[in-house]
């Protein structure tokens, strides 16, 4: 990853969907989920070499849909969301949980970030961060109502 995120707490995210040892692994090794002293134990394993090809590609999906939910979901707490949201999505443009709503998430996100560029109060950017947070409510809805992983009943 390119980019920094808030990290999913391990717990969180075991309480939203079942993980693989391969995925845990790779969602710390990759700075992706956060853990508490209990949850040591399952830090300490190394990253599998098996974790490849499609496999690779489920788990960065997979772990993509989580941390879109959490930022989604922690919208306010952090300090440019926005910003947040755009390096996210241009770091997993490749997963096809990205691909929804035929590429409506990435040209709504990318490109439109916090900076001193754009006044908070300019109408129009006002207006497009109105659009883009609509958006991605209903992007995030439809993620936790098709299951984060794919596949699933």
């Amino acid at each position: 990853m390119k980019h920094y995120y808030p990290p999913v707490p391990l717990s969180w995210a075991q309480s939203v969907t079942r993980l693989t040892p391969s995925e845990i692994a790779y969602g710390f090794h990759q700075g992706i989920l956060s853990a508490t002293p209990a949850d040591m134990e399952l830090v300490r394993g190394e990253l599998p070499a098996v974790l490849g090809g499609g496999k690779l590609l489920d788990a960065r999906d997979l772990l993509f849909r989580l941390l879109l939910i959490h930022l989604h979901k922690h919208w306010f707490l952090i300090d440019c969301p926005l910003r947040a949201l755009e390096f996210l999505v241009l770091d997993y443009e490749d997963c096809p949980t990205a691909g929804i709503g035929h590429g409506r998430l990435l040209s709504g996100i990318a490109g439109i970030s916090e900076g001193e560029e754009k006044a908070e109060l300019d109408p129009e950017y006002f207006e497009q961060k109105v659009r883009t947070f609509r958006f991605l409510t209903e992007f995030v809805s439809e993620i936790v109502r098709e299951r984060l992983r794919r596949g699933v009943v």
